[in-house]
């Protein structure tokens, strides 16, 4: 699925996008079944580091790619990790400099990258850690609708046998 690239755009609506940080170049990815953001080395063939982005209001609605969840708001700072979930929730990108820009859920809470690379809510959009990149991937909508039906089928399966195990005496 696209090539990896350092070939750096603006984000618009309706694309796709590898997020890369100004920092280590690790790029944002998700843990479906943990529902939360990782940050990992980018890989050519690896939807749960593409994201959907979608215009909504003065913001966007962040989607991933192959689990079809979206980024969430963080509650505290710098000590937990970015959820998703399937609530769709507004996030702001803006511009810091060239190709660099903040993610956040308001003015002070921002996506960073912290020394563990985890990917927690910061204050502080002028650092290189929360500062972001964004590749354009090229996939098409039909791709990205089947990942998701194949993320959603594989989750609902892994739910039903947790709740099974939870019968087992």
């Amino acid at each position: 699925v696209g090539r990896l690239s350092a070939a750096y755009t603006a984000p618009q609506s309706g694309k796709v996008y590898r997020i890369h940080n100004s920092k280590n170049a690790k790029v944002i990815g998700e843990d479906g079944i943990a529902r939360e953001l990782v940050s990992v080395d980018a890989a050519a063939n690896d939807f749960t580091q593409l994201w959907l982005l979608k215009e909504s209001g003065s913001g966007f609605l962040v989607q991933n790619a192959y689990s079809g969840q979206y980024l969430q708001p963080c509650a505290q700072q710098s000590t937990q990790v970015y959820p998703t979930d399937t609530v769709k929730n507004v996030m702001y990108i803006k511009k810091v400099s060239g190709t660099a820009y903040s993610i956040g859920q308001t003015t002070g809470a921002y996506l960073h990258l912290d020394g563990s690379n985890n990917i927690v809510r910061w204050w502080d959009a002028s650092n290189a850690a929360s500062q972001w990149h964004f590749e354009e991937v090229s996939v098409s909508t039909e791709t990205v609708s089947l990942q998701q039906a194949a993320f959603k089928a594989f989750y609902e399966e892994y739910q039903a046998k947790l709740a099974l195990m939870d019968h087992v005496d």
